[in-house]
């Protein structure tokens, strides 16, 4: 059995298990929490020469686990790391004994009910499945390998999950005025209007705003770089060079220089406060995403061609700009 002491900051964890004694010393008594149990594991499959037994694991604990061995190795976004974030927040407190298709049905209604996308429910199950493999063939712990894939038909034969719908919504002009004026009036210590504007004339995704550093901008080419931008093969050390039009620039320059990020804000907080205030002003089905939609389909009203377009948005497919480009009848006017 371990025991986790705390000495000053730190926290020493030490086992003896059959006449063999570990210890180790960490900065956090979870991290401590979480290698006693892998390393009791190890030593109870050892001697056992089976499945590691499920006694003290958590679903939180082998997501920890996965995180601190796999992610040196298999670098990932942010975007993942969220998604791990909200497994445990849904699951992460249930015991690894009571892992079932039903657990994984429990976490999928409850995204479902937030109103996410099919996709982002997918990518949810996908590095679920990824955790429980996991610990199924490195931690060698004994769980049913079939629980998501189960959950996951289920969730298509009552089709709670499909093909992903294409979004075209486009916020108006009065959308636009009502949320500016709601964001003046509400005195938020985040400045909404400038990150709704910037959002817009940059067509940058949320994760890609909220990290860029002034470091990485060039004010004399008005440009900047969004480092490790989203692709769909290189997870990292996608580094991309974009121009900062129509305003953009002009936003980003004139935020105060007290951190190293331009806007150094969390981008929940953010996505948050936007919903906030769609539901104050009646706004109906507007999310954060859809000013990126916005600002792609503004640069091609005002004439800019697909491989132009594509240096900005950060495409790699211009077949892909399809599903931003919906174009207003009027703009054709010339």
């Amino acid at each position: 059995m371990a025991s986790i002491i705390k000495r000053g900051k730190k926290y020493r964890a030490l086992i003896r298990n059959k006449g063999v004694a570990k210890c180790k010393t960490f900065q956090t008594k979870s991290a401590a929490k979480t290698w006693a149990i892998r390393i009791e594991a190890e030593l109870d499959r050892s001697s056992a020469g089976s499945k590691s037994p499920l006694r003290g694991w958590t679903i939180g604990l082998i997501v920890d686990a996965y995180v601190k061995e796999i992610k040196p190795y298999h670098q990932w976004n942010s975007s993942k790391d969220s998604v791990l974030k909200i497994i445990k927040r849904y699951i992460g407190e249930k015991p690894a004994s009571g892992f079932c298709t039903e657990m994984v049905m429990f976490y999928a209604k409850g995204r479902l009910s937030e109103g996410v996308s099919a996709s982002t429910l997918k990518s949810g199950l996908s590095n679920l499945s990824s955790v429980i493999d996991y610990a199924i063939d490195t931690l060698k712990l004994d769980l049913p390998s079939d629980a998501v894939s189960e959950a996951r038909r289920t969730l298509v034969r009552y089709r709670m999950l499909g093909e992903s719908v294409k979004r075209d919504r486009r916020p108006t002009a009065e959308e636009l005025r009502l949320l500016r004026e709601h964001f003046e009036a509400s005195r938020s210590k985040i400045p909404m209007s400038d990150i709704i504007d910037f959002a817009i004339m940059s067509a940058m995704r949320r994760g890609e705003i909220f990290r860029i550093q002034w470091s990485d901008l060039d004010r004399d080419k008005r440009t900047v770089i969004i480092r490790d931008r989203k692709h769909p093969r290189k997870k990292l050390g996608n580094h991309q060079t974009i121009p900062l039009l129509n305003g953009s620039f002009e936003i980003a320059v004139n935020q105060p220089q007290s951190n190293d990020i331009i806007f150094p804000y969390n981008p929940q907080v953010v996505t948050d406060t936007f919903v906030r205030a769609c539901k104050a002003t009646s706004i109906k089905d507007l999310r954060l995403h859809d000013l990126r939609h916005e600002g792609i389909s503004r640069l091609f009203e005002q004439g800019y061609q697909v491989q132009e377009v594509a240096i900005v948005s950060g495409h790699s497919s211009w077949n892909q700009l399809k599903r931003y480009t919906q174009l207003q009848p009027e703009s054709l006017h010339r």
